[in-house]
């Protein structure tokens, strides 16, 4: 079975390929910003990808903001003096969500429901 830490692991790597960032710079213990160009590198989640592209992130103390060139030359200003309340309640933030990742030692197998198939696909 996976541990937590393992499953945060995994979470961290794939952020920071998605975000164009160092797994470090997610879960940064100082209340900082970090600034990426947005980039569609291999491995990439396969989500719209536009030319003017924004997302901000944060798993720890630090905040990853990770746009395209003019959208960071723009945002960058804006951010330079603000806490993480006020950086996500800043007008161009669209939508917040929060995820979670499972307790595993409380997740049980389930029984078949009849008439639905299904297959447990793990990737090594």
């Amino acid at each position: 079975m996976m541990t937590k830490h393992e499953m945060v692991q995994i979470v961290r790597d794939q952020l920071a390929i998605d975000l164009n960032c160092t797994p470090d710079d997610l879960y940064g213990e100082q209340d900082s910003f970090v600034f990426t160009e947005a980039r569609s590198n291999p491995g990439r989640r396969p989500f719209p990808w536009s030319d003017r592209h924004f997302e901000m992130l944060t798993m720890g103390r630090s905040i990853v903001v990770s746009a395209s060139p003019m959208i960071l030359q723009t945002v960058k200003p804006l951010l330079a003096d603000k806490d993480r309340d006020d950086a996500f309640c800043m007008p161009f933030v669209y939508g917040h969500s929060l995820y979670y990742l499972p307790d595993l030692s409380l997740i049980k197998p389930l029984a078949p429901v009849n008439g639905l198939a299904y297959a447990t696909v793990e990737r090594h």
